[in-house]
């Protein structure tokens, strides 16, 4: 499991957008796989659990540093965020209303 696990971490790229979308299609997710024939490596056992692990922690070290320089805050503005879901509820059952 934790092999599948690490597998996931290095081979899945995540687009907000399209994993949005599809939650709101499906109710669920799947993860695609950037580099297929890396992630069948990995479950063939082709890969050392210790390579998986020092593997794994580079990439988390590239994104703590792609972090460092982000122009992201480090935490969200919550009352932004309330705000903002206030709005789109509102804007919906608004539509819903008037589908009706």
């Amino acid at each position: 499991m934790r092999t599948l696990a690490l597998a996931l971490l290095l081979a899945t790229p995540l687009s907000a957008e399209t994993l949005s979308e599809e939650i709101a299609r499906t109710g669920s997710l799947t993860l695609r796989v950037a580099d297929p024939a890396l992630f069948r490596q990995i479950r063939g056992g082709g890969f050392t659990y210790e390579w998986l692990l020092e593997e794994a922690e580079r990439r988390l070290e590239r994104i703590e540093a792609l972090f460092t320089v982000s122009a992201l805050p480090l935490e969200p503005c919550w009352q932004e965020i309330d705000a903002a879901v206030v709005a789109i509820r509102r804007a919906f059952w608004k539509e819903v209303a008037q589908a009706r």
